[in-house]
């Protein structure tokens, strides 16, 4: 076979869902068909899943919910209920620096939880498992707190010092006090005489 007929019968669809044996030709695309329809089904359920959950999350927190479905533009809002600048989506079409969008939409899915009023534990697993955790935030009762009003909300709590019960804490020592300025009193008005009643 020469390379030209090689080209030809390999863009010709009959020739790929077909091959020839000794025997005749035999129907190889079906079997396929019945292994990859099941993980393509699921495969739209959970872009479907996420779209309605993106959807709910947007419109939870004032935006609209259509932006769930343009591709760029989602990161974009995204990024912006979070507290980031929203064009750094944009990076995300640039090789090679689309990296930094990568890592920030990691670090937007934690923020996002944290601005629902989750834990940790479940931020953490809104980046490693969204099909999850992102309809509880769409469909669930948390509420969305704003970033400008409740920055404490993203601020990492730090745990308080032990204490021993019953020991004293040191006390700093204290600079002596200067000494007081002397104090004059004010003598109270006298009032006024009437010179009739002498």
């Amino acid at each position: 076979m020469s390379l030209l007929s090689f080209a030809q019968k390999s863009i010709d669809p009959s020739f790929v869902a077909t091959t020839t044996t000794s025997s005749g030709v035999s129907s190889v695309g079906a079997p396929e068909l019945f292994i990859i329809l099941p993980f393509i089904l699921i495969w739209l359920a959970v872009v479907v899943l996420l779209i309605v959950s993106l959807w709910k999350i947007f419109e939870k927190t004032g935006r609209p919910g259509w932006a769930s479905i343009v591709p760029v533009y989602n990161s974009w809002v995204l990024l912006e209920i979070v507290g980031y600048p929203g064009w750094w989506a944009l990076l995300s079409l640039v090789p090679l620096v689309n990296l930094f969008p990568a890592v920030m939409m990691i670090i937007a899915y934690y923020k996002l939880a944290k601005l629902f009023g989750k834990s940790d534990g479940f931020a953490v697993c809104t980046i490693f498992f969204p099909i999850i955790t992102l309809p509880i935030l769409a469909f669930g009762s948390s509420t969305f707190q704003n970033v400008s009003a409740s920055p404490e909300v993203l601020a990492p709590q730090v745990p308080q010092a032990p204490t021993v019960v019953g020991l004293a804490a040191p006390q700093a020592p204290q600079a002596p006090a200067a000494p007081e300025a002397p104090q004059t009193q004010e003598q109270p008005p006298m009032p006024p005489q009437n010179p009739l009643i002498q």
